[in-house]
């Protein structure tokens, strides 16, 4: 029964997957009792398909539940305490709480150091999971540390002919791609061969990094290996895991995003449509991978010049993200941006200044006052106000854009170029001659 229930989830059978963990948590407690591990065992697969279904809350608050007797029944130390206390954590992320998912996964750390120490595989494991949480708050120099970390480790512990290297590599690879994109693109490389070669090419690990691998070789302008690499992804992961499963929907989603970005319009704009309705079909029009499955359709009308278009979208999804996953999830964020560039796309600027400055709002309430994604606020902001006339409050945008962005960006950021030539651009047309001067020279020596 507990492996039936993980079987049904794994292939997006969702319901068919928490009625399964409900009846093993049934039959175990009547047997051993409420407390005993087999019972905590069920209940945290009861939360996990909760939470693919988009019922956070309710995911939360039994994996709550199960923390608190896992404590009861093992004590705050054990693996599996420290296990369900790391399910909290990546549940958080999930769900956009990403204090909670990097303070859990810190604690967990902290544990499991003091544990097992170290280099011990549960304690990399959480390494990987602070770095993921820290990536999702915006803070990637700490991510790629962690990464670098779980990786270095891994190698030293397991070797290169070990997948558990690679995937290591695979994920240091997802945050180098805004530090560091050469070294990004060439460990992708690297990790996607060494997963082929050890698991084979029709391993979901082997798949994933070659999916991973083709849109960022699309994103760096080869499109010519991108596309080909992208349609064997999918053709093998449905050929693996038939048409309806999830990640089978997912590799359309990543063949749709590589032809976007090579500008095969039509193809990738029936794609991701196609997406979004197998999304509906399978998840239903309310869940959450719907509405980004939606955000997603938007955002590709939007890069086609069918702006119009592209807003319904973003108003559409943006209204079930708000109700499933709340207005500060990332999700919700990322698509609150996505409207207000559109509505600056439709000259509509007085509404883009107004959705950027409530942006702005949430985004500091989430991350505070030096993240990424204040940045990114600020230079889209900044936009707006350039073509409301108000020259003077762009240059402050810019300004505040620029100081953030020396503060915790790494001079190879391609964010922090262009946070740099906005700052130029505005100082220029205030006839601020010195400060360009002193810009460029800045900039020069960064890139040097």
């Amino acid at each position: 029964v507990h492996a039936l229930g993980y079987s049904y989830r794994a292939s997006g059978r969702l319901e068919e997957s928490l009625a399964m963990h409900r009846r093993e948590r049934d039959v175990a407690a009547a047997v051993l009792g409420e407390d005993h591990r087999d019972v905590v065992e069920a209940r945290f697969g009861i939360a996990l398909s909760l939470a693919a279904m988009g019922r956070l809350d309710e995911a939360n608050a039994e994996q709550d539940a199960v923390v608190a007797l896992a404590v009861q029944a093992r004590g705050p130390d054990d693996p599996f305490t420290l296990a369900t206390l790391a399910g909290v954590s990546a549940l958080a992320l999930e769900g956009g709480d990403l204090d909670r998912a990097l303070q859990t996964a810190r604690t967990v750390l902290k544990r499991r150091e003091a544990v097992s120490g170290p280099d011990h595989p549960d304690t990399i494991h959480a390494v990987g999971l602070v770095a993921s949480a820290s990536a999702a708050a915006g803070d990637l120099r700490a991510a790629a540390d962690g990464h670098r970390r779980q990786l270095d480790t891994r190698r030293r512990t397991f070797g290169d002919d070990h997948p558990q290297t690679w995937q290591a590599a695979a994920n240091l690879a997802e945050v180098l791609g805004e530090l560091d994109g050469p070294a990004a693109l060439s460990l992708r490389v690297d990790a996607a061969a060494n997963l082929r070669r050890l698991l084979g090419p029709d391993h979901p690990h082997a798949l994933a990094a070659r999916g991973n691998l083709a849109m960022a070789m699309a994103e760096q302008g080869d499109a010519g290996d991108a596309i080909p690499m992208a349609r064997d992804v999918l053709a093998r992961t449905e050929a693996l895991l038939g048409a309806a499963h999830p990640e089978t929907i997912s590799a359309v989603g990543q063949l749709a995003m590589v032809l976007l970005e090579a500008d095969v319009v039509n193809e990738g704009l029936t794609l991701v449509r196609d997406v979004w309705e197998r999304r509906v079909a399978s998840l239903g029009p309310e869940h959450p991978e719907t509405a980004i499955a939606a955000a997603n359709v938007g955002a590709a009308l939007f890069e086609a010049d069918r702006t119009d278009e592209a807003l319904e979208w973003f108003v559409s999804a943006l209204g079930t993200l708000r109700s499933a996953v709340g207005e500060v999830h990332p999700d919700t964020l990322q698509t609150l941006g996505n409207q207000a560039a559109a509505l600056l796309g439709l000259g509509r600027v007085d509404e883009a200044i107004e959705v950027n400055l409530r942006l702005l709002d949430l985004t500091t309430r989430v991350d505070g006052l030096r993240s990424r994604s204040r940045v990114v606020t600020l230079v889209n902001l900044a936009a707006a106000r350039v073509e409301a006339g108000d020259l003077d409050g762009a240059r402050a945008s810019v300004d505040e854009a620029l100081d953030v962005g020396r503060a915790i960006l790494p001079d190879g950021s391609p964010l922090l170029h262009v946070v740099f030539e906005r700052c130029i651009a505005a100082h220029l047309v205030a006839g601020d001659d010195e400060i360009v001067s002193r810009l460029r020279a800045e900039i020069d020596g960064r890139t040097a």
